[in-house]
């Protein structure tokens, strides 16, 4: 007997709906992401996938910079397809489930770092999203020109060295030297509001003697007014003192000689991420050079322990009269190949030097009048990431591409230096480069 003609076509229909596949996505993920969703029980009949939702606390909204229709062409963002650096993409994801885990990240940089409004605009972030762990390394004394998100220092009685007018090669990493200039020279941490140091903190203090005989001894008064006493060997290698303690905290020198070479600040117990800023005003990637090397290697692997190191230097290179482009690149390439050296799980980041303007002010931003060196500088960072198998996050194409400082200016993104960013153009700077790593399947 012949089938109805519509039977026919319902048989037709249903086979081409079953022959029907879902498109593989073509994203350029840079790590494997862990797969969050649990497994399903094949069966017959089709069943839906369920996604575990993740309830966080929305980060604090920014402004989206606007581009120019005359935007020109940026930088090509390279795509890595075999990076080191799971172990941190593996603990975002581990916190994001709600496990514990501490994500440690550094970031090393000039100015642009050295406010600390790009970083501590990835700090509040991360740890609303995942977690206040703490917050990481930080100067002994405030440094000229500065500031730190969550920490105010009260100091008498010490003097400030500072590597980027020494070339001696003896500071710990970080470059800077707080040195007793008196008996019970004094250095008070307190928090920029009382929630920023609330609780019990690990707290780990490099220090020593230098230039007398004898013992000397570092005294830590926490809150809770106990002194917690630490004996100094005279030696010249950096000793690492630890304790637990509250804030706000109070450190006294017994006498003349006694150096603070950094502090680390982790809350005791608690989950969650670190975000460390470790920059100063005018830094090159060449300031490393003026630190102990073996210092500076055992700081970052024992006292850091750094997940994600970011570098963040390219806009004093730029300006400088005595740039040796050559130079730039083979000391680029050191500094990355020494950090896969000393951390060999950790993801690497170069952020490539934002864009910039010669003397803005005085021409009003009429012409694109960029430092000559920048674009080299740029793809030179570009390029060196790539071949080094690190991530590249271009900052420049993030806010528009070349040319854009007036509008960046006009948007009250940028100061009228033409050089620096405002709070909030940091701020948008800082969600677009979370934003990248979120795309990348970094930070879930």
């Amino acid at each position: 007997m012949k089938k109805p003609f519509h039977y026919l076509l319902l048989l037709l229909s249903l086979c081409a709906c079953n022959s029907v596949e879902e498109s593989p996505t073509q994203d350029n993920v840079l790590l494997s992401t862990p797969q969050l969703t649990p497994k399903l029980t094949p069966r017959l009949k089709p069943q839906l996938t369920t996604r575990r939702v993740i309830k966080t606390t929305p980060a604090p909204s920014v402004p989206r910079a606007r581009m120019s229709q005359h935007t020109a062409s940026p930088l090509v963002t390279h795509q890595v397809r075999s990076l080191s650096g799971a172990n941190a993409q593996q603990r975002f994801h581990a916190l994001a489930q709600g496990k514990n885990g501490v994500i440690r990240i550094s970031q090393f940089g000039d100015s642009h770092s050295a406010a600390d409004l790009f970083t501590g605009y990835l700090r509040k972030y991360w740890q609303r999203r995942y977690g206040d762990a703490g917050i990481g390394w930080i100067a002994p004394l405030s440094v000229r020109g500065q500031r730190h998100d969550r920490i105010r220092y009260q100091t008498e009685g010490w003097r400030l060295l500072d590597s980027r007018r020494d070339d001696s090669g003896d500071y710990a990493m970080g470059g800077f030297t707080a040195q007793a200039q008196e008996p019970r020279a004094s250095i008070v941490l307190k928090p920029r509001k009382a929630s920023d140091l609330n609780g019990q903190w690990r707290v780990n203090i490099l220090a020593r003697v230098n230039g007398i005989d004898g013992d000397s001894a570092l005294t830590v008064i926490g809150s809770d007014q106990r002194s917690r006493l630490r004996v100094l060997k005279p030696q010249r290698q950096w000793q690492s003192l630890q304790m637990t303690t509250a804030f706000p905290e109070t450190l006294v020198a017994s006498g003349e000689g006694v150096e603070i070479g950094g502090l680390w600040l982790e809350r005791a117990d608690r989950k969650g991420v670190i975000v460390e800023t470790i920059a100063a005003n005018g830094a090159q990637n060449t300031w490393w050079d003026k630190w102990d090397k073996a210092e500076f290697n055992r700081d970052l692997r024992a006292l850091s322990r750094s997940d994600i190191v970011i570098l963040a230097y390219g806009t004093n290179e730029a300006f400088s009269s005595h740039f040796d482009f050559a130079q730039f690149k083979a000391d680029l390439r050191a500094r990355l190949q020494t950090l896969k050296r000393q951390l060999p799980s950790s993801l690497i980041i170069v952020l490539g030097a934002p864009e910039s303007y010669q003397q803005f002010s005085q021409n009003r931003g009429k012409n694109c009048n960029r430092p000559a060196p920048l674009s080299a500088i740029q793809q030179a960072q570009a390029s060196i990431a790539r071949k080094e198998q690190v991530i590249f996050w271009d900052w420049q194409r993030a806010l528009g591409g070349k040319c854009q400082v007036p509008n960046l200016v006009a948007q009250g993104l940028m100061q009228k230096d033409g050089i620096h960013f405002t709070q909030k153009g940091y701020e948008v700077s800082a969600q677009k480069f979370i934003t990248y790593l979120e795309e990348k399947g970094i930070a879930p």
